[in-house]
């Protein structure tokens, strides 16, 4: 936490150019509105963009149009839960007389701790497991906690609302394990609270709306009644409202929509790359540590973690079954994964999805899936020890 603070901290340029839409739309927030894809940014922002050119990455720019996209609040696409908090600490300090530089730097430190208190979640998330009746080591949540703050992403040091996806995913999960150890309808509002939430906050969490959907369905099935039946789709059916307002509200200029997926299709088309050299350019995303040294990339190791975590489930698949299905599960969904990231690649154009950053969700997934065999070597050969 330490080193990526310090990161973020010596960065002193914009980060490039999505870093100016987010940045605009929480100024947009604070003025009262809903940002527009086809918005122009704040004149605020522009015009420190062009009088401060040893502070942005790229050509000096004397006029928007040579900002491109740049000039457009095109991080509109996201809802407003992540700009709408981070609003409140920029209105403040924005009234101190902080000029916006000096905000965003703060807005940055505030957006890692966001992921950091999600993280910190897998710890009760090893207790809640526990308390089902698992064995399992007490080190694993604080190891997976640290496996994060690693692969958070080398790009860690912008603003950007999947930073936030941690927080609401992990606190899920863990209401999601409370709900199976005593299935209360309080739990399982929440629980659908929390899930619509995490949307809110980043779309790319919908990718694991169907892990946990499986997950919740599989209990309350044999706990269902008319109210809770009746209170969760109302509560389900107040968030797609919220959600339909928001887009109704934030409907850009159709000329403009249309022209800016047109170029990217062009420039990032779907299936552009194969699905191997897709993986490779995803993980070194994920894998390489920036914040301890710029040439540091671990991904080799994970990959070879992986192959040993499949060998090692292959060999203890009995025990798995038996002892910690919970684990069977994980494994699913990191299949689930790479099912997702393979089709996303292959058939979805305008978005550069080697980007970890719409996975951060996924990330205890990633990490049994790496560590995942070391849960039966522990129960199997650790606990005779220690007997």
């Amino acid at each position: 936490m330490a080193w990526s603070v310090k990161f973020i901290l010596e960065k002193n340029k914009w980060s490039p150019i999505d870093e100016y839409a987010h940045m605009d739309y929480i100024d947009k927030i604070e003025h009262g509105t809903l940002p527009k894809l086809s918005d122009p940014i704040s004149d605020e922002l522009f015009l420190h963009i062009k009088n401060n050119p040893n502070k942005i990455v790229g050509d000096t720019i004397k006029t928007r149009e040579q900002l491109g996209f740049g000039n457009n609040s095109y991080q509109a696409k996201h809802p407003p839960l992540y700009y709408s908090l981070l609003a409140v600490p920029d209105l403040i300090l924005k009234k101190m007389g902080i000029d916006i530089f000096q905000r965003l730097q703060s807005l940055r430190i505030l957006s890692y701790l966001m992921f950091v208190l999600g993280m910190f979640i897998c710890i009760p998330i090893n207790k809640a497991l526990q308390h089902l009746g698992y064995k399992i080591p007490m080190f694993l949540g604080t190891a997976c906690t640290l496996f994060g703050l690693l692969i958070c992403t080398h790009e860690r040091y912008g603003l950007g609302n999947n930073l936030m996806s941690p927080l609401f995913i992990n606190s899920t999960l863990l209401l999601i394990i409370k709900y199976y150890h005593i299935p209360t309808d309080k739990l399982l509002y929440s629980i659908i609270g929390l899930s619509c939430l995490s949307v809110f906050s980043a779309l790319t969490n919908i990718f694991l709306m169907p892990i946990l959907l499986v997950l919740v369905f599989s209990k309350f099935i044999r706990h269902v009644t008319i109210k809770n039946t009746v209170v969760s789709t109302f509560i389900v059916t107040f968030f797609i409202a919220l959600f339909y307002t928001w887009k109704h509200f934030t409907i850009p200029n159709q000329a403009f929509e249309a022209y800016m997926h047109h170029i990217l299709s062009i420039y990032i088309p779907a299936g552009a790359i194969g699905y191997q050299d897709f993986i490779q350019f995803l993980s070194n995303d994920a894998f390489q540590l920036s914040f301890i040294n710029s040439t540091l990339d671990v991904s080799k190791a994970v990959f070879l973690l992986i192959a040993t975590n499949i060998v090692a489930s292959i060999f203890f698949l009995k025990s798995l079954v038996k002892n910690q299905i919970w684990l069977i599960i994980t494994f699913l969904a990191f299949g689930y994964f790479l099912i997702l990231t393979f089709f996303l690649n292959k058939y979805i154009a305008t978005v550069t999805w080697v980007g970890f950053r719409h996975y951060l969700g996924f990330i205890p997934i990633i990490f049994l899936s790496c560590f995942g065999f070391t849960i039966p070597l522990y129960t199997k050969y650790f606990n005779k020890i220690t007997e």
